[in-house]
């Protein structure tokens, strides 16, 4: 994952009216000198070496230069990601920086899927590996509100991916804008649409062959096989505002016995008719799941090699 594509300490330097250069900023103790501030994009903090008490996370720049407590400057964070119509996308993006993406739970999260760790980590992909602290992270940059108003958090105050806990995001034009919990299954935010399909943005509109499945997990494992694939869950099915994302190509219905099996997937077929430049349906070899029957098999084949 590209750290510096989704730095939210940048982010918020930039909306506070901060110049931001080389990674640095003007510390808000002396906001008239030269940056001298340093952001860390990977920790998501700032720290002044000139003052010993000016350094810390997001919701501490904006208290600092706002001249607030931490509490009505969570509040401006939220604000501010409400004005700009990406209130979802900045918790979810909050989200996923209290998870990783190394270590050793990680590379066993992929093995449990069946995939390579670089597959997972070029999409995306974050394992929460404390429970707790994720949510005492989130809520010590947002208000309980916005994280239950974003699904994050269920009716008694939760973090809805206890046991779902590896995320993969949904990204449209590089944005975060949902995400998708992977264990026993796969969960999604409490109560919010499904606003693109996973991994729409593979489709570039230059044509092609594209796998569409009805499980974010058999994306994940056909993706490391070597194949463009994307998942609409059902529901909600393929929705007419997306039926355009698919134009010009072949598109693959993958028969998913969870989701109506062949009956389900000639329904989503049909959607796609006369927009796609063709639609099959297509099923595994044994009838079952992507995940599970390409488990266990040999290697997927490296870039370049035939299918």
């Amino acid at each position: 994952m590209n750290v510096r594509a989704t730095s939210a300490i940048e982010d918020v330097a930039r909306r506070l009216g901060l110049p931001v250069r080389a990674e640095r900023i003007p510390c808000p103790r002396h906001p008239g000198e030269a940056p001298a501030a340093i952001l860390d994009v990977r920790a998501q903090r700032f720290r002044c070496p000139l003052c010993a008490d000016v350094e810390g996370d997001a919701v501490d720049l904006v208290a600092m230069v706002k001249g607030v407590d931490r509490p009505a400057a969570r509040r401006w964070l939220a604000d501010g990601a409400l004005d700009r119509g990406d209130e979802a996308g900045f918790a979810y993006e909050a989200l996923l920086r209290t998870a990783t993406a190394t270590g050793r739970p990680y590379e066993d999260a992929a093995r449990r899927l069946g995939v390579g760790v670089e597959t997972l980590s070029r999409l995306g992909a974050r394992l929460i590996v404390d429970y707790s602290g994720s949510m005492r992270a989130l809520r010590g940059q947002l208000p309980e509100d916005v994280l239950r108003r974003t699904g994050l958090f269920n009716r008694r105050g939760n973090l809805v991916f206890y046991r779902h806990r590896l995320l993969l995001p949904y990204r449209d034009a590089g944005r975060t804008v949902h995400v998708a919990g992977i264990g026993p299954g796969e969960i999604h935010p409490v109560g919010r649409p499904l606003p693109v399909p996973f991994n729409v943005d593979a489709l570039d509109g230059s044509g092609g062959e594209v796998l569409l499945c009805a499980s974010v997990a058999d994306a994940v494992v056909l993706t490391d096989w070597g194949c463009l694939a994307v998942a609409i869950p059902e529901p909600p099915g393929v929705r007419d505002v997306w039926r355009e994302r698919f134009a010009g190509r072949h598109v693959l219905v993958l028969e998913d016995p969870g989701a109506g099996g062949r009956r389900g997937a000639e329904d989503r077929a049909a959607t796609l008719r006369g927009v796609a430049k063709q639609v099959d349906v297509v099923r595994m070899p044994g009838g079952g799941r992507a995940e599970t029957e390409l488990r266990g098999l040999a290697r997927p084949p490296s870039e370049g090699e035939a299918r």
